[in-house]
């Protein structure tokens, strides 16, 4: 099976995340990891909203870490959210911002779609594949619960905390 180059950029409630790999099938190989706190969810709570600073803060992580992995050679980049994007009443300034900035689209995904994906990185070590997993993650503005074996999950769950 050929490989490709691809990256992934997190954006989280504290800390935006990329991970650069060669993807072969199943097979994750990780070129680069690196994380930049922007601090996203800073002052949300009181208001629900995201404010201006974080915005460009973020942005400017997300842009950076986009052209980083394309001097890697990304074939591919995808730009997720989290938490903060997915409860904030303006998470479309941020979506805005960063398709002016740097050409993304900004995914904002469910905290089901945040804890299948948790399960599913996680089983990518050899190590963890046909045991049970009960895997808590926990984000800067969400925890996950997800309960699975074989590649099968049989609870999932996301709670605002």
């Amino acid at each position: 099976m050929p490989t490709t180059r691809r990256a992934v950029i997190d954006v989280g409630t504290n800390s935006v995340k990329l991970l650069v790999a060669d993807v072969s099938g199943v097979n994750v190989q990780p070129v680069l990891e690196a994380g930049n706190q922007t601090r996203l969810g800073q002052g949300f709570y009181e208001t629900h909203r995201l404010q201006a600073t974080a915005i460009r803060r973020t942005v400017a992580a997300v842009v950076a870490f986009a052209e980083t992995a394309r001097g890697l050679g990304a074939a591919s980049v995808r730009a997720f959210a989290t938490s903060a994007a997915r409860e904030a009443a303006n998470a479309q300034e941020l979506c805005h911002a960063l398709e002016q900035a740097g050409g993304l689209r900004l995914e904002i995904i469910s905290g089901e779609q945040e804890a299948e994906w948790a399960f599913h990185g996680v089983r990518t070590n050899p190590q963890l594949t046909r045991e049970p997993l009960l895997l808590l993650e926990v984000g800067g503005g969400s925890t996950q619960f997800i309960l699975g074996q074989d590649g099968e999950i049989h609870l999932r769950e996301s709670y605002p905390l």
